[in-house]
């Protein structure tokens, strides 16, 4: 699963961002986005497709994030694949913290 969702970043960065939240809001699938999520933010498309859509990662990812416990997810995920939490991409950080805030405001 983790080579064809790269390489479906590969072919095409932002659709694919776009089936992330397809999948989480027309199918309710939970971890299959969340996974797409943080291998997009790990891929090497990540720094060029940020840089001319500002603002659009996170737009996506905060549509991925739905419930309060999906940032644990993409943790989680990401601590598995690399073994523990040191250099999680900022930009998973950043929408996991305002998550957070919205859920206990």
């Amino acid at each position: 699963m983790e080579r064809i969702i790269d390489e479906a970043l590969d072919y095409n960065f932002k659709e694919t961002l776009e089936l992330a939240v397809t999948l989480r809001l027309s199918y309710n699938m939970r971890l299959n986005p969340q996974i797409i999520m943080v291998r997009a933010s790990i891929h090497p498309k990540r720094l060029e497709f940020t840089s001319q859509n500002e603002g659009e990662f996170n737009r996506i990812n905060s549509l991925v994030m739905r419930r309060a416990d999906e940032p644990a997810s993409q943790a989680a995920y990401y601590i598995y694949l690399n073994g523990g939490k040191s250099k999680i991409p900022n930009i998973l950080k950043k929408e996991a913290g305002l998550k957070k805030v919205r859920v206990f405001k």
